[in-house]
């Protein structure tokens, strides 16, 4: 019974954490957050016998300062990106048939500069990613496919990550 009662508690709190962490967005509303203002604009492409087809146009501005979140390695590949994106999203009533999304991100943009090096004694430089962000006034536009029930409008939630 104790397992019972607190496996119980941590859902209630993990629910929790979860409704309080993503908020629901309204098409053609910006929704702000510190310096960055996100909406969407849902495109209807096609209805598929009990589904409906949408494109999700994602956009996300930045109105504040500069967002940078420099690498922690200049110049050696990251394969996980995940500490560099600016949204998740939730399409909570999408049905992810046919390889359409559940979930999507919004990375953010590379943060270039030249950069010089000495190699085999010749002076040289390159452009290389010295980290990921936005900058102010910047804009990232990302568009999702999904599919969700006949006749429902799709139902977008979002979440802010790592440049709080």
């Amino acid at each position: 019974m104790k397992i019972t009662s607190n496996l119980f508690l941590f859902l209630f709190f993990a629910f929790a954490m979860h409704s309080q962490s993503y908020q629901v967005m309204t098409e053609n509303k910006s929704m702000a957050h510190e310096s960055l203002k996100a909406s969407y604009n849902a495109q209807f492409i096609k209805n598929r016998k009990t589904q409906d087809i949408y494109d999700i146009k994602m956009s996300i501005k930045n109105t504040g300062f500069d967002l940078i979140k420099f690498k922690n390695r200049i110049g050696e590949v990251e394969y996980d990106q995940s500490e560099y994106w600016l949204a998740k999203l939730t399409f909570a009533n999408s049905t992810g048939s046919n390889l359409t999304l559940r979930e999507g991100y919004v990375d953010s943009k590379e943060f270039k500069q030249r950069v010089a090096f000495k190699c085999d004694d010749i002076e040289r430089s390159k452009y290389m990613v010295l980290g990921y962000g936005l900058r102010r006034g910047q804009t990232i536009n990302t568009t999702f496919r999904i599919r969700v029930p006949k006749g429902e409008s799709p139902v977008v939630e979002i979440q802010f990550v790592n440049f709080d």
